[in-house]
């Protein structure tokens, strides 16, 4: 039942709603982003697990099931719900956590625990999208994290722009200020480098004092944005109302906005009070714990507009981040933000830009993950080695060579048989160059996606049939050739042909013959999520070399297969030596 609407902002799509047998205030994300806008540094970040789950960290509840797992199977449970609930409080929210850890082991033993579980975490978008609004100063420069890994502190780094300084000690307590051009996080459960990750039962009650006097003088003036806390902990609880019940009529004069999520995607034609269903739907299911929602109605009862408390929807905390840069009117940090995008995110981003419908781009995101997975091939795994199998001859110079395996691997773009030489690759392209999947992106990711993003968006979109050129960052190479043979439709239809494939090869050959480059390996073309037989694309790709000419002494060309299942090496053979012709000699190696 809707008792008011409250204008929130320009926007005005709030609403009071009877939620849980209580009633709340809900915002649609206009009016959170009018705020962030209107008041810069006013709002103070509030980062809980679920922001370092989009970073692939396991949130509490998938750290308990593991816990209960291992201790079960060391104990040989045979009521393993009876013993959870006896042991862990299973059954109990606000201590299940706390009680898992408290029966793994030692303090010495959880630390091990989680530098093993946080081992190779990287930054999600989200960690760098609340840096660069830190550091733009469009968030406040102090940020507040129960989260114990050093996620935010590593976006930082990466970044390269703005010190941050990790505050988890009452020492390092001392030295904060406000300072034009350095940041902080809170942490208010410590973290895993010292040692003093808060953790068991009693610890996470409540925040170490030592915050308290810095967070109230910090929070004057200002508004609190929580983003990934369902605030099922204790402390956190305890926190939030120790701040909202402050005598001091300063501090967070413009209220908390407490982040909810609702789901992995934001639907393109959601109108305002779908918005808010979806939201109050959320909050009824759970998403955050009842103990929030009445400490937040209670503050609003008792403070009303002098302290507002809120809640609004989230499609995950790095695409609401990635509105809040692009609504924030500084295009610098949009352009920055664009190298930092995780990549499902970057290619909505890429196809939004074409004016791709959003279910057609979500269809070509999941063929590309289910061609990764039918070749068992991800953008982040070893080197599977490449091993050469035919040869071409010509008198003019051209060496034509077919190899199986990987072509990303350094054994075979980084062969000390063409250290003297100038070489590049092809990276299997669509005409957006939005590198989505397999050779395209494990070049991408070897290369360093920062460093060939920032070429790529300069370049995009291109003709198909043709070639865009840019530098191969880490790569053992000089160059990366982006083929673009195929064309996604609008409706998301493949167009592609064998003759595409040709055309692409064909200029390709061309830059490389600009270029002055003496060995270029190639993989197949439109082969993978698209639609070209394999066979038709290897038999392209070698026509188009046949085709080419060089004005270099020696060129060699290398067709790289994945495996012998999509062209074997007797179809290979076959193959040149019927497009090839007589100026070519082909032998096995």
């Amino acid at each position: 039942m809707t008792l008011s609407t409250r204008q929130c902002g320009e926007k005005g799509d709030g609403m009071r709603r009877a939620v849980l047998n209580t009633y709340i205030d809900l915002l649609g994300q206009a009016d959170v982003l009018h705020a962030i806008r209107e008041t810069p540094r006013r709002h103070v970040a509030f980062l809980g697990a679920g922001v370092s789950r989009e970073a692939d960290v396991p949130l509490a509840g998938e750290i308990c099931d593991e816990i209960r797992d291992k201790l079960t199977a060391d104990r040989n449970v045979d009521d393993i719900e009876a013993w959870a609930e006896e042991t862990l409080s299973w059954n109990d929210s606000t201590r299940k956590y706390t009680a898992c850890l408290d029966a793994y082991g030692s303090a010495e033993v959880r630390v091990a625990y989680f530098r093993q579980l946080l081992k190779g975490a990287r930054p999600a978008f989200a960690h760098h999208a609340i840096s660069l609004l830190m550091a733009r100063d469009v968030l406040f420069r102090t940020a507040l994290t129960t989260n114990f890994d050093k996620l935010l502190e590593q976006s930082f780094v990466e970044q390269g722009t703005t010190e941050c300084q990790a505050i988890r000690t009452p020492e390092e307590a001392e030295y904060w200020d406000e300072e034009p051009d350095k940041c902080f996080v809170m942490k208010l459960h410590g973290d895993y480098d010292t040692h003093n990750i808060l953790n068991t039962r009693p610890e996470t009650r409540s925040v170490p004092g030592f915050f308290g006097p810095h967070i109230a003088n910090f929070l004057r003036a200002k508004g609190m944005l929580v983003l990934g806390s369902a605030a099922n902990e204790e402390s956190i609880i305890e926190f939030v109302k120790t701040i909202l019940t402050s005598t001091d009529p300063r501090v967070l004069s413009l209220g908390v906005r407490w982040g909810v999520f609702v789901g992995p995607l934001r639907p393109n034609d959601l109108t305002a009070a779908e918005e808010i269903d979806r939201l109050q739907a959320a909050i009824e299911g759970g998403a955050v714990s009842k103990q929030l929602v009445e400490l937040l109605a209670d503050m609003n009862n008792q403070f009303g507009d002098k302290r507002p408390c809120s809640f609004f929807p989230i499609w995950g905390s790095g695409n609401f981040l990635l509105r809040v840069i692009e609504t924030s009117g500084d295009d610098s940090m949009g352009r920055s933000a664009q190298l930092f995008l995780d990549h499902e995110m970057r290619l909505h981003a890429t196809f939004h830009k074409q004016d791709f419908d959003p279910d057609v781009i979500e269809t070509h995101i999941r063929k590309l993950q289910d061609a990764q997975r039918k070749l068992g091939l991800q953008a982040d795994q070893p080197d599977k080695g490449a091993r050469n199998v035919l040869r071409a001859s010509a008198d003019d110079g051209r060496e034509i060579r077919v190899a199986y395996g990987d072509i990303t691997s350094s054994s075979m773009i980084g062969d000390t048989e063409f250290a003297t030489t100038r070489t590049a690759v092809i990276s299997p392209e669509d005409t957006t160059i939005s590198a989505g999947g397999g050779v395209a992106l494990r070049l991408l990711t070897k290369a360093g996606p920062r460093f060939l993003l920032n070429e790529l968006s300069k370049l995009g979109p291109i003709d198909q049939g043709s070639c865009a050129v840019t530098s191969a960052g880490n790569l053992p190479i000089h160059y990366v050739f982006h083929a673009a043979a195929l064309q996604i439709g609008r409706s998301g239809e493949y167009e592609i042909t064998p003759h595409d494939v040709r055309c692409s090869v064909s200029d390709a050959l061309r830059c490389a013959e600009a270029l002055r480059v003496g060995a270029l390996w190639i993989p197949l073309l439109g082969a993978g999520v698209a639609t070209v037989p394999q066979e038709e694309s290897f038999k392209a790709i070698v026509s188009a070399i046949a085709e080419s000419e060089t004005t270099l002494e020696r060129q060699v060309l290398t067709v790289v297969i994945f495996d012998e299942t999509m062209v074997s090496p007797s179809q290979a053979y076959r193959t040149m030596q019927d497009a090839l012709g007589p100026d070519f000699t082909v032998s096995e190696i």
